[in-house]
């Protein structure tokens, strides 16, 4: 799931109302209910508040654990990453790393986990009921920068390249196939999208087309780190992708061995006048590793209509 957006772009009442529901009630009901749904992990790929207001991050906290309870999980299986939402940029005039914007998503991150966390990024790995093992690597796209770029998604080989070392060392020297075929995948989350979400982009000022600036270099490392699939949000657009890059090396060009799936989330939470017209739904999506293949099944629904399939695929992995 991702852009929960508590706060003033919230679509969801707090409390319960005649004919709505909280959005943490909607999502519980549905795990409750839905037949054959085995929760293994919770991924939520950022802007848990709206317009950077720190005051919702306790809502967004309470959701998260809800919704774990309601899986049967700890907070060791939920997975969360920062975004543009998170760390709001638009009135800072220091873009140091570190600097006091990100204070609030810190604060949250330790409240959350119950930890004296200093990293945003994180590398961890969850064991599903049918015996796969999901490593998940969480990554800050929503980094401050300079003031001409700040509403650009941006990672930093500095930053990310560090934590694929340790996956690649993670991988036992197995390529992307032979992960799969040991049942092991391979899965990193950030904020910003990797590839265009819609089909026609629509750029506004003082709002560009965030697409993540250093996308195809992440890529690339990713294809090389033996990463299978990419979950982000931002663009309040579901979207079912795949991409790869052919790159030079010191022997010649060296093209990828295999596909990277990229799965946008669009909007678990935000109000309708924020949705994308493609879709005027609220979605989640769950996410099925088979024997070679990845079922993506996403749900549509809003806050007096309960999650209906939207679309249901499999793709090789």
């Amino acid at each position: 799931m991702s852009d929960l957006h508590f706060g003033d772009l919230h679509g969801f009442p707090m409390e319960a109302k005649p004919g709505e529901r909280p959005l943490g009630a909607v999502l519980s009901e549905f795990v409750a209910t839905a037949p054959d749904v085995s929760v293994a992990a919770i991924v939520a790929s950022g802007d848990f508040i709206s317009k950077g207001d720190a005051n919702h991050f306790a809502a967004a906290e309470a959701f998260i654990k809800e919704l774990a309870a309601a899986c049967g999980l700890d907070l060791g299986h939920v997975l969360v990453v920062p975004g543009n939402h998170d760390i709001w940029l638009q009135d800072v005039q220091s873009f140091a790393p570190g600097s006091s914007v990100e204070n609030p998503y810190r604060m949250f991150l330790r409240s959350l986990y119950g930890a004296d966390i200093t990293e945003f990024d994180r590398l961890t790995a969850v064991l599903t009921s049918d015996d796969w093992t999901l490593t998940l690597l969480g990554l800050n796209s929503a980094r401050a920068r300079t003031a001409a770029l700040k509403e650009y998604g941006y990672v930093g080989h500095d930053r990310y390249g560090p934590w694929l070392d340790r996956l690649s060392q993670a991988n036992d020297g197995l390529q992307a196939q032979e992960l799969i075929r040991e049942h092991r995948l391979n899965i990193a989350v950030l904020h910003h999208h990797l590839v265009p979400a819609g089909l026609v982009a629509r750029p506004s000022q003082p709002r560009p087309v965030s697409l993540t600036l250093d996308a195809g270099a992440l890529v690339a490392d990713l294809q090389d780190a033996a990463v299978h699939i990419a979950l982000h949000g931002h663009q309040h657009l579901p979207l079912i992708a795949t991409t790869g890059r052919v790159r030079r090396t010191r022997t010649g060009w060296c093209g990828p061995e295999h596909p990277l799936i990229v799965l946008g989330s669009g909007s678990t939470g935000a109000d309708v006048n924020h949705l994308a017209p493609e879709e005027l739904n609220n979605t989640f999506s769950l996410y099925t590793p088979l024997d070679s293949r990845l079922r993506i099944q996403v749900f549509k629904f809003n806050s007096a209509v309960d999650p209906e399939l939207l679309v249901s695929v499999e793709l090789p992995l």
